[in-house]
């Protein structure tokens, strides 16, 4: 994968995660939400967007090895937003490592991006074989 698809991808994830940020700002990133609400916003909301616009992000980094391609675009999503949020909670914020546990819906998140991504790297990969 070539340096301007990796800055692509560090992009996107960065746009991601900013607008994230920012719609967390009014409930003081997320936590004075209940737990469905969190769930809704942290998990299935992102979930719904990667489902929607995971096969047209593949297919924009790559024209074959779907797979290889996901994996990477799941680590760039997942580790780059685990980054971001350490720099703000950690050392911006001054957060201890209990921020994992406080914020637990941004953790629970960390997988998401690979349980979506695989799947549908590895059926564009059989469907561009047959």
């Amino acid at each position: 994968m070539s340096i301007r698809k990796h800055l692509y991808l560090l992009y996107l994830s960065t746009s991601f995660w900013t607008w994230f940020f920012l719609g967390g700002l009014w409930t003081n990133y997320y936590q004075d939400l209940t737990p469905i609400k969190s769930i809704i916003v942290g998990f299935i909301f992102p979930a719904i967007i990667l489902m929607t616009l995971g096969k047209g992000l593949l297919k924009s980094v790559t024209k074959s090895n779907y797979l290889r391609a996901s994996v990477i675009c799941a680590s760039y999503i997942a580790l780059v937003l685990v980054a971001y949020d350490f720099i703000y909670l950690k050392l911006h914020l001054g957060k201890s490592f209990t921020y994992l546990l406080d914020y637990w819906y941004l953790t629970f998140f960390t997988p998401i991006p690979y349980l979506v991504l695989l799947p549908i790297g590895y059926q564009l990969d059989k469907q561009s074989k047959s």
